[in-house]
């Protein structure tokens, strides 16, 4: 039987900051028991640009958790995006004199380490090193060599690295909550735990993920991350589009985004929509299916980037399994349609996997990553951490790690040893929580 431990992620994005937290149940199922959402600031493009805006944000979605969880939080993990991540092909290999011996655990994490990158660059930060394939004795296409007998185990791994300027200002804007920051996790990555099924990813999956400020693209293969980049064109892009197209401001052109946006629009309709213009001048009437021109055109535009990327990475053609498509603007009336046209291939919409306790706001693709985050740092609580904010590898499901509990203290206990006001505090929380998530879930591109 787990112990039950906590588990919190921040995930900090261009128009939301959420935090999240869990607990493992006793069959080691993760049960989401508090929620801090609230709009972001001092972020661009998923980096930090005002420490101070930030630290005021992340404050507000700390307490908010907190105060619905009824949980003191003095850790967290957090996600990491944005243009700045690298993604490199690394090669590790370990040799041992014993071929009578069986390959343990041991063995696998010193291959990964032999493969992490030189350690005279300060300016990456090492966030993973994701094991792709195993080679026992030069046979290749292992995927799980533990208990194997051989002499040398070779691991090929793709190394995802950060800068380390946008690290130390998202780190430095948690830890002004004292909250300390235990690791560090690629969002891409966290959202394809959430959002993908296990047939998805051992098949051959593309991930696209669109958010407020950039649009990360992901293969999964063989149940693991095989390639990946970060694109910077978002949501925000096409709000920002229909502000200058319409010359109105850019909180009226959200509101016309979200009210009457659609990128399959019924060519029969022709409603006339009232714009508000900059200044004080009276508004105007533009045509609905104007404003969905001007989405279309923009969304087409993001999704076209994405499958160039893809090619250029090495998928001449969509993997078996088809596109996911999840972020904030994965909500957009019609973008299943449209994608469906432009790549010819299967696409559904990734919507996060239901977990206990999960409440109905968080269940939309603008809350991917966010519970990918909470649902990864538990299912690698065990991994190593050789040094501050890094994780020693982000291993697939199929080395069979157990889970286990995080060794600093999990929240405040009352006297009988259960959590303090976890039921009425959250019941009292989350249910004002949710009449916001419900309508910024709609409304949020992150």
């Amino acid at each position: 039987m787990i112990r039950e431990s906590l588990y919190v992620a921040v995930d900090v994005g261009t128009t939301k900051v959420t935090t999240l937290v869990g607990v493992t149940q006793p069959d080691g199922q993760v049960e989401v028991v508090g929620a801090g959402v609230v709009p972001s600031a001092g972020v661009a493009k998923g980096a930090v640009v005002s420490i101070p805006e930030a630290q005021e944000a992340i404050q507000a979605s700390l307490e908010e958790a907190a105060r619905s969880s009824g949980q003191a939080i003095r850790q967290a993990y957090a996600t990491v995006t944005g243009t700045h991540l690298e993604f490199t092909t690394r090669v590790g290999t370990v040799r041992s004199p014993h071929y009578s011996l069986p390959i343990t655990h041991a063995e696998v994490d010193k291959a990964i380490e032999f493969a992490h990158p030189d350690e005279g660059d300060a300016d990456r930060q090492v966030l993973h090193m994701v094991p792709r394939t195993f080679a026992v004795d030069g046979l290749k296409g292992v995927r799980n060599p533990i208990g194997m007998h051989a002499q040398r185990l070779d691991v090929e791994a793709l190394c995802v690295t950060a800068s380390s300027t946008p690290i130390r200002n998202l780190v430095r804007a948690i830890e002004h909550s004292r909250v300390r920051v235990s690791g560090l996790i690629m969002a891409g990555l966290a959202a394809g735990e959430s959002v993908l099924t296990r047939d998805e990813r051992e098949m051959g999956v593309l991930l696209i993920e669109i958010g407020g400020g950039v649009t990360t693209i992901a293969a999964f293969q063989q149940d693991a991350l095989v390639v990946a980049d970060v694109l910077p064109v978002g949501g925000c892009n096409c709000t920002n589009d229909l502000s200058m197209a319409l010359s109105t401001p850019l909180e009226n052109a959200e509101e016309l985004k979200l009210e009457y946006g659609d990128l399959m629009p019924d060519p029969s309709k022709s409603d006339q929509v009232a714009v508000q213009p900059f200044g004080d001048g009276a508004s105007a009437k533009v045509e609905r299916r104007e404003i969905c021109r001007y989405l279309h055109d923009r969304t087409e535009e993001i999704l076209r980037l994405a499958y160039l990327k893809a090619r250029s990475l090495g998928y001449a053609t969509i993997p078996p399994a088809g596109v996911v498509i999840t972020g904030g603007v994965a909500c957009t009336p019609g973008i299943q349609l449209l994608a469906r046209r432009l790549y010819s291939a299967p696409v559904r919409i990734g919507v996060p996997h239901s977990l206990p306790g999960m409440d109905e706001g968080l269940t939309d693709p603008s809350f991917a990553s966010s519970l990918g985050a909470l649902m990864w740092c538990a299912r690698n609580s065990t991994l190593k951490v050789k040094k501050p904010l890094r994780l020693a590898a982000s291993l697939p499901f199929h080395l069979g790690r157990e889970n286990g509990h995080v060794e600093e203290p999990s929240g405040q206990l009352n006297g009988n040893g259960h959590h303090a006001n976890r039921n009425t505090s959250r019941g009292v929380e989350v249910q004002a929580a949710v009449a916001w998530l419900k309508e910024r879930a709609r409304r949020v591109a992150l």
